[in-house]
């Protein structure tokens, strides 16, 4: 059965979007493959990838000419193995130049990789667990001397099977470079499985064709005008796609150097990715909201003479809600050394859209606009206000039962934005919010062997001659062509018949009291408790756990002044105890899951 999808688009959405079929300034480019091949025989000295270790140190240089060797070698040492065209090869590899040639010697293969974080050698991964009963891999590639990830498989009664297990060093003993031959492919063709971040649910394997990244590729580097002058720093993990696609794939794409580090050198000490962009005169680099609170952090306890940051001219945020406040903060504690708040680019994108939906484009300071939260939890947006970003804590002076939303900009060039009813799936009048849809050639073809879950958020509409669109689970709305994320459908509060979205408690729990962690809250429902409950878990500052009751106490009266709403619990837990997804989302589920099974780190 077709379901009922947008009949069409709402007025206005149209100038500002459009969709391209193919890359048409790079049309000749089938897949990576040949992008890496091509720039390897013009320029094959120039640095491809740079890796530094935690003090900023160099560790390794892959050129041009080096990666398209050692892929073709990885490639052939694939077949040698047994590996088929169209099989899976899951790569759990900590980041580092090894992880990069597995990957291309992947697609020189034809074979399709998965990655996923390395095996922890003390903690099961119920998460890698899950991509490993999913892919079916014929290869399991782990850096040598890892922990293998079966014993913590097989212990849960469910074994996978035997499946491979090998390494970069063992392929390439076995691989010749020489030897290798190209293996066409087409648009439509896998190029890799990406599972999704799970944060409201299970992972899942999303399908993205040569074609859905050539095509996504071409639209980031349009919106932030890219080109062959540009340079990245970046410390994003490999296996999640904002890192693998936002700062690994796409220089190659546009021909530009890549220089990374570890994330755990930017957990450590955030300044030091400032310092490196910097050193290396970073024009284009970018991270989720969480990394730029941690750098303002940093910055109130650490001295940084002599830091530059005037080279960095597109600064992306994104993968996580984003919030005012972290922007201006931002904005003013680096503006004296360069920064200016127009380089803050709010983006929104999934792996579902390959990467990129809509984005600003570092040409003014994102648009801010304050609208009545007890009418938008009814879907209904009331504007009372609209500002750009500017470097301060203007969130200070927002009257209460106001929510401000940042723009995170018009669509990027190969995706098409609507908005529609979540229950009836038609569009969405002007002044209302909805389930954010898109439609393109990024869009992906569903998620690897799960029917199900393929039917419920790829739905194609006849009456619109078989467009794909994509049911993204956002909430939103469009204003003058920018797009605004209000919250995720899953993540919605219901409280005695009222909606509430767990950001705006959260962020209200996270001012309530200066020991609270800004990004460590985290907001859920609790059908087992009366009334339907709201509960709140919050990380706490160590030097504050002797004061955990005056906390609780200061974040019941806020959430009660601010949002009406009692709380059912609210609990105070240490630093990290709050699970999260790769790219620093918070798991509210499982949060909940904790919660239920008295297994969250609490303070006594």
């Amino acid at each position: 059965m077709i379901s009922r999808c947008p009949q069409s688009l709402p007025d206005g959405l149209a100038p500002e979007t459009r969709e391209i079929q193919e890359p048409a300034d790079s049309s000749h480019w089938r897949s990576f493959v040949e992008i890496v091949r091509e720039r390897a025989s013009r320029t094959p000295g120039d640095t491809a990838f740079e890796f530094l270790d935690r003090e900023l140190g160099v560790v390794g240089t892959l050129c041009r000419e080096g990666l398209d060797r050692q892929a073709r070698a990885v490639a052939n040492g694939l077949s040698a193995h047994g590996v088929r065209r169209g099989d899976r090869v899951v790569l759990a590899m900590p980041e580092g130049l090894d992880f990069i040639t597995l990957f291309f010697g992947c697609l020189y293969a034809a074979v399709v990789p998965v990655p996923v974080p390395p095996p922890h050698p003390r903690r099961p991964s119920p998460a890698l667990t899950a991509v490993l009963k999913s892919a079916g891999p014929a290869l399991l590639v782990t850096a040598a001397g890892a922990a293998s990830p079966f014993s913590e498989v097989t212990s849960t009664g469910e074994p996978l099977g035997k499946v491979k297990q090998t390494t970069l060093g063992e392929l390439l003993a076995v691989g010749h470079s020489e030897l290798w031959e190209p293996v066409p492919v087409a648009l439509g063709d896998p190029a890799f499985l990406q599972y999704t971040s799970g944060s409201t649910s299970v992972p899942r394997g999303v399908v993205v064709t040569h074609g859905n990244l050539l095509s996504n590729a071409q639209a980031i580097a349009r919106k932030f005008s890219m080109s062959p002058a540009d340079r990245t720093v970046t410390w994003l993990p490999h296996y999640h796609d904002m890192g693998l696609l936002g700062t690994m794939l796409q220089p190659v794409y546009c021909g530009f150097p890549c220089v990374f580090m570890a994330p755990m050198s930017f957990i450590r000490k955030p300044l030091h990715w400032l310092r490196a962009i910097d050193r290396y005169g970073a024009t284009i680099t970018g991270a989720p909201p969480f990394a730029f609170l941690h750098c303002v952090q940093a910055a109130a306890s650490e001295q940084i003479p002599g830091l530059d940051l005037s080279c960095w001219r597109v600064a992306f945020v994104g993968a996580d809600t984003i919030r005012a406040e972290i922007l201006e903060n931002f904005a003013r504690v680096f503006g004296p050394y360069g920064f200016l708040p127009e380089a803050l680019c709010p983006c929104y994108g999934l792996a579902e859209s390959t990467l990129l939906v809509s984005s600003d484009t570092g040409e003014h300071p994102p648009t801010l606009l304050q609208v009545a939260e007890s009418d938008l939890r009814k879907g209904k947006v009331s504007i009372q206000g609209r500002r750009r970003v500017a470097p301060g804590d203007s969130e200070k002076d927002v009257p209460a039962g106001v929510r401000t939303l940042v723009s995170c900009g018009a669509a990027a060039s190969s995706s098409l934005i609507a908005v529609i009813d979540p229950k009836t799936c038609l569009p969405s009048r002007p002044g209302e919010a909805g389930q954010i849809v898109v439609s393109g050639p990024s869009v992906a073809h569903g998620y690897w062997a799960n029917v199900e879950e393929t039917n419920a958020s790829f739905r194609t509409r006849e009456e619109d001659g078989g467009r794909q669109w994509l049911h993204t689970g956002d909430l939103g709305f469009l204003e003058e062509g920018e797009l605004y994320v209000a919250g995720r459908l899953k993540d919605i509060l219901i409280v005695r018949g009222q909606n509430y979205f767990p950001q705006d408690i959260e962020a209200t729990v996270a001012g309530a009291h200066p020991a609270i962690g800004a990004a460590g809250v985290a907001a859920f429902s609790m059908a087992e408790l009366e009334s339907d409950s709201v509960v709140v878990v919050f990380e706490v500052d160590r030097r504050w756990r002797h004061a955990c009751e005056d906390i609780a106490g200061a974040v019941k009266e806020s959430v009660t002044a601010t949002h009406r709403l009692a709380l059912g619990a609210i609990v105070p837990v240490t630093p990290m105890a709050i699970p999260r997804t790769s790219s620093g989302k918070i798991r509210r589920g499982a949060c909940r899951d904790l919660f239920l099974t008295n297994k969250l780190n609490r303070y006594e």
